[in-house]
């Protein structure tokens, strides 16, 4: 399929673009990111051939999901927050887990993270979810309806909740004999010990991804009152960051900045719109430059 760059787009039909080419990653759009950056990652995800798209997805989550990221979140956000502050501990285990390559163990810790909020959320509404996951299904299934019904309905939001709810309900909580899904991110697959093959980076990056929608609901519904923006850097979560660090091992890759990694899908997208310059019409005269022209060109596309 070719890149749909289209300038007659409107946001909300580029929001859903997005969404159901993250979808095939089985990705979500995230919260506390900018739709900038969301936009370009779906784009180069979308062009890349099939061998290779989780790989452009891992690298460029691998530089939100950061350390400076996690220890800005974490101590700005997470612990000031009813009931993710109740797991405090149990997040910064995680964090400290991964980064010093336990993939497989940071996942695990994270997953009772996420039922026990979502399921906090719930009692905060007088709902009993029971002690199973069905509950969890049809609190997020609430979620939507109140978003549906809410005299401040906002389309893009209600659009984001329904990729939550799609993505919990048909690959996280799925029945493991019907799971069908990238990497084995699965809750009872993993749980259950039927799955022994899910560390992988792209796993504790969607435990993450789901934390920060499970924030982006308490501040929906009046149940956390902070910033909709990710927080900026302190010094006390720059020490805590160089702890993060601290903990990979020598051999692990470095890793890429946002900046860097901003470039090098932009650099994606640009090779195959040279390559394919039949397929943007709308962008001839883009593709017609070389070298910083061309690059700056795409940039303002992409970024307008």
């Amino acid at each position: 399929m070719a890149l749909p760059l289209n300038l007659t787009m409107s946001p909300f039909q580029k929001l859903v673009w997005t969404g159901e080419v993250l979808r095939t990653v089985d990705w979500l759009i995230p919260a506390f990111q900018t739709v900038a950056f969301t936009e370009t990652l779906a784009r180069a995800i979308e062009i890349s051939p099939e061998h290779e798209k989780l790989e452009v997805l891992r690298e460029s989550v691998a530089a939100i999901y950061s350390p400076p990221y996690l220890a800005a979140m974490y101590l700005h956000r997470y612990i000031q927050v009813p009931h993710i502050s109740e797991f405090a501990n149990r997040i910064d285990e995680s964090f400290r887990v991964f980064f010093s390559g336990y993939r497989s163990a940071a996942v695990t810790l994270m997953i009772p993270v996420l039922e026990g909020v979502l399921r906090k959320v719930a009692t905060s509404a007088n709902r009993n979810v029971g002690h199973g996951t069905k509950g969890l299904i049809v609190e997020l299934e609430k979620l939507v309806e109140e978003e549906k019904s809410s005299p401040e309905r906002f389309d893009e939001r209600l659009f984001m909740f329904e990729l939550l709810l799609d993505f919990m309900r048909d690959k996280f909580l799925k029945n493991t004999d019907l799971y069908t899904g990238h990497q084995n991110f699965n809750r009872h697959g993993i749980l259950h010990g039927v799955f022994g093959d899910f560390d992988e980076d792209l796993n504790f990056f969607r435990t993450v991804m789901l934390l920060d929608f499970l924030l982006l609901i308490l501040i929906y519904r009046r149940l956390a009152f902070v910033s909709v923006f990710t927080p900026a850097a302190t010094d006390e979560s720059r020490a805590l960051a160089a702890e993060y660090s601290n903990l990979r091992p020598v051999s692990a890759p470095k890793l890429d900045s946002r900046e860097i990694v901003v470039v090098k899908l932009l650099k994606r997208i640009g090779s195959h719109m040279m390559e394919n310059p039949a397929d943007y019409p709308e962008f001839t005269e883009a593709v017609q430059k070389n070298g910083a022209e061309f690059a700056e060109a795409l940039r303002k596309m992409m970024f307008q």
